[in-house]
This record gives C-alpha cells, structure tokens and sequence, in this order.
C-alpha cells in the first residue's frame, strides 16, 4: 500500500515538474522572436533613411542643375556664322543678321519691338530660338560669314565726356567711324576714319590709316562758318569690347585712351 502511495506522489512530482520546464522553453522561443523583429525592423528602418537620403541628394541634384541651365546670358558679344549677338550691362543690346536692331534681354528672352526671342544658355553659348529655328552663339566665337559684318554688333553711337562717336558698317567687314569733339558752343573737332575688323579675343579691332580731322566753327544759328582740314591720313586704333570703345590716336599722340561707351536709341 505504501509502494503504491509513492509510486502515485513520485509520478505527480515528476508531472509537475514537466510542466515547470515547458513554460520557459515557451518563453525562450518569444524572446528569440522578439530579438528577430527587432533587427528586422531596425535593418528596414536603416533602409528607409537611406532611400531618403538619396533621394533628397537626387533632388538637390536636379535643383542644382536646373539653376544653372536656367541661368541667364552674361554680357558681352555672341557670334557664329548667322551674326552677331551684343548684350549690354544694362540690359540693352543688339541682334545684328542682315540688318541690325536694337534688343532688351532679360534671363530668358530677347525683346526687339517687334519680336521676343528665347533663349537658353550652356557654358559660353547662348542658344536662340528664332521662330522655331534653333541657332547658337559663342562668346568669342567664331565671326560671321563674309555676308554679314562683324561690326554690326557694334552699330550705333557712344559717347565720352563732350566727345561722340558713330560707328557704321562699311562694306562686308569692315566699319566708318565718325568722331566729333566739342570745344566750345561755336567751335569743334571733327575725325572720320574707317578699317577693316579684326577678331581679337571677345574684341574686335579696327586699325586704321585714313583718319582726316577737321577744326570746324559755327555761328549762332548752329551753321558751319568755316572748315580747316588740319591732317589727313592719320593712324591709330579703335578696340570694340561689349559696350565700349577704345581710341589710341597715334597722329596726334594722345597720352591717355579715350574710352567711349554706348548710348541706347531710347536714351
């Protein structure tokens, strides 16, 4: 009786037992599942900030490259075999194709009175759309085609101190320069010279051999009372440079360079 009575206790110690171990193998098993979903969350959190990154870097890409192709032109003068293209500092310029015409430009557009052109700008070489046809200008590039000349980039007047100058073509390639200097209300020198242009750099430039000066006097009436041609055939150089001019007059040996800048048509 009593063998039987411990053979029932020690059974009911021993099935107890097999319960007590069972609860924490279970409890091991989440835990090791917890750790698991944790990395897992963690490695998919680290992916997503990585996408992220990336993908505000791509952003930042794109907005810095759309910047810089959005860009408007600087100033200076823009040529190819079609023409010449002549922006200002201040905003003014001309389009000189066959004829020449006074422009405004902003960052995207050339503005004539009767036209707006586009443009986009790569580099040093604006790019105009001119009634659906595309052409390109380079800063410093190559000149244009014997039929049209350079200097019409630079057609107009300019102006230093009491002195004005008028530039116009003269043949295919080459420019008349007329300069009057005023000394006084009734007296006033007058120079007239032209040449053939050359490229030099983003410049073009105009040796010449030609240049006859006059003494000119006037009455009260504004007419010419008397004409004295002082010299003929004087030498020297003119430099065009976006909206300038340089003059060396190598005749009568100007110590300083007169520099003589435009003057807009609506000015």
């Amino acid at each position: 009786m009593k063998r039987m009575f411990f053979a029932i206790l020690l059974c009911s110690l021993l099935l107890c037992g097999c319960g007590q171990n069972t609860e924490p193998a279970a409890d091991m098993a989440d835990v090791t599942t917890a750790d698991s979903t944790d990395e897992e969350l963690s490695e998919a959190t680290e992916a997503e900030v990585k996408t992220s990154e990336s993908t505000e870097t791509e952003a930042e890409s794109k907005t810095e490259t759309t910047a810089t192709d959005t860009a408007g032109a600087q100033a200076g003068v823009y040529s190819s075999k079609s023409g010449v293209i002549t922006l200002y500092a201040d905003g003014t310029g001309m389009l000189s194709f066959q004829d020449t015409v006074s422009i405004q430009w902003n960052e995207k557009e050339l503005i004539g009175e009767d036209f707006v052109y586009s443009y986009t700008v790569s580099g040093d070489t604006i790019t105009v759309d001119l009634d659906g046809i595309e052409r390109s200008f380079t800063k410093g590039g190559e000149m244009p085609q014997s039929d049209v000349n350079p200097i019409m980039g630079f057609v107009g007047t300019y102006q230093s101190g009491r002195a004005n100058m008028s530039v116009e073509t003269l043949g295919d390639n080459s420019a008349k320069v007329s300069i009057s200097w005023g000394g006084s209300a009734w007296t006033e020198g007058k120079w007239t010279m032209s040449g053939e242009c050359s490229k030099q750099g983003d410049s073009i430039v105009i040796d010449y051999r030609d240049c006859t000066c006059k003494s000119v006097e006037y009455d009260d009436e504004g007419n010419i009372v008397s004409e004295e041609t002082e010299y003929t055939n004087g030498t020297g150089t003119l430099t065009f440079s976006e909206n300038t001019v340089k003059w060396e007059d190598s005749t009568e040996n100007i110590d300083e360079v007169m520099l003589f800048e435009y003057i807009p048509e609506n000015e």
